[in-house]
């Protein structure tokens, strides 16, 4: 096996906070644009503000439970009694939340109206809490996937979400009905998002417009509408976007998580505490606009040809010195410019002597610590042995061969002179 030799070369360029290209104005109070591939942020506006999510909750319901129950879409689940207690704001709020659960419903809250008994697959739950905003949905599916307690659902989902790296979020309920310490930031939302979106399951929910839920044993058969804007036909429709969900209470106002797919791109918006309710559609096309308008820009860190990296050779006549026959280059999109660092790898493995021409070592390219590009680089010379190093290699291989023929030579010498 090839072993190596490490060493930092250089930083090339700086992490930068916020592209000046994407310098965009939002209403948003707080705003995130992120690379989903990368976690790059391309954008951000108080992006660790505490703040209330409302239904962008739903998110983290419905991802945690297809985590926990994959291949369970045909399972089937009964409506318990307390997923489905509703009662008013007032009686919610009264003794600060001392008399009601966090995740009781709301009168006026958005349901999709599941009944006492109801037999529902998880499948159609999913897309009630989704696709519908089913605040009702969402604690069925807690209650189930919590082996019978909505809290210890809470209690699991939010330990989920600290591993996600989701560091300053804290859920007291599975569908975002305001609680004083039900909280978030725009940057854990579009994070949370980020590894969402990489669920398949997910990601065919996220982006359905209208559902069709199968007539149950209490109700007929219903469609589910999204009111995501950004995926409806209307004055805020957008090609690209590809989901995911939106929000509202009075002291959340309005929230949006977003996100759009363009030419293999696909990019996050995570957008909180936006007074007007249309304007959180119109903040998430501006960020996404100007981040797919960008031109990608290609740069070029090592030219071809020779080279300055060079190293002393035990036994060489001569230093080894390099070339090689390309360039070492990287392309990016200007507001996603990543750190760049290089490191020089010898080969520690060649023998003398080196023919010119021959793989000496590499210089690998790394952007935000994860290795994209490799230069490889080659002899410029031939580096031969010198005499001195020659006889002493020759004397360690064949020491023994040696020190037979002393023994020898001294016992015919002793044996002549007696």
């Amino acid at each position: 096996m090839r072993r190596f030799s490490f060493m930092f070369l250089l930083l090339i360029s700086p992490l930068p906070l916020v592209a000046l290209i994407l310098n965009q104005p939002v209403q948003s109070e707080c705003a995130v644009l992120m690379n989903a591939k990368t976690g790059r942020v391309l954008w951000k506006k108080n992006p660790d503000l505490e703040v209330y999510p409302a239904s962008t909750t739903k998110i983290a319901t419905v991802f945690y439970v297809l985590m926990q129950k994959p291949n369970s879409l045909k399972e089937r689940v009964v409506a318990q009694k307390e997923a489905l207690i509703s009662v008013s704001p007032f009686q919610k709020r009264q003794d600060n939340y001392a008399k009601c659960p966090s995740y009781y419903n709301e009168t006026d809250g958005s349901q999709v109206g599941i009944k006492l008994g109801e037999e529902m697959t998880m499948e159609d739950l999913l897309y009630a809490a989704m696709v519908s905003s089913g605040n009702d949905a969402c604690n069925v599916l807690a209650q189930r996937v919590g082996g019978g307690s909505i809290e210890s659902f809470m209690q699991n989902l939010n330990s989920f979400l600290r591993k996600l790296g989701c560091t300053k979020t804290h859920f007291t309920n599975p569908h975002g009905l305001h609680h004083p310490e039900h909280v978030t930031t725009a940057y854990d939302m579009a994070r949370l998002t980020q590894c969402a979106m990489y669920h398949p399951t997910f990601c065919k929910i996220a982006k359905t417009v209208n559902y069709e839920r199968a007539k149950t044993n209490k109700q007929q058969k219903t469609v589910y509408v999204n009111s995501n804007r950004l995926m409806r036909q209307g004055r805020y429709y957008y090609p690209y976007a590809v989901g995911v969900k939106t929000g509202y209470h009075s002291k959340a106002q309005n929230t949006l998580v977003a996100a759009a797919e363009k030419d293999g791109r696909l990019l996050i918006c995570s957008l909180m505490l936006c007074k007007d309710r249309s304007q959180r559609f119109q903040d998430a096309r501006t960020l996404f606009e100007a981040a797919f308008n960008e031109q990608m820009v290609e740069k070029e860190l090592i030219s071809p040809g020779d080279q300055p990296f060079s190293r002393a050779v035990a036994g060489g006549k001569l230093p080894l010195s390099t070339y090689a026959d390309e360039a070492l280059k990287i392309s990016y999109y200007p507001s996603e410019e990543p750190a760049l660092r290089c490191q020089l790898v010898w080969n520690e493995t060649l023998a003398l002597p080196i023919k010119q021409g021959t793989k000496v070592g590499e210089v690998k390219l790394l952007a935000d610590n994860a290795e994209v590009a490799t230069l490889t680089l080659f002899a410029k010379e031939a580096v031969t042995e010198t005499w001195s190093s020659c006889l002493a290699r020759h004397l360690k291989r064949f020491w023994f061969l040696y020190l037979g023929l002393l023994i020898v030579a001294t016992y015919l010498f002793i044996r002549q002179r007696s």
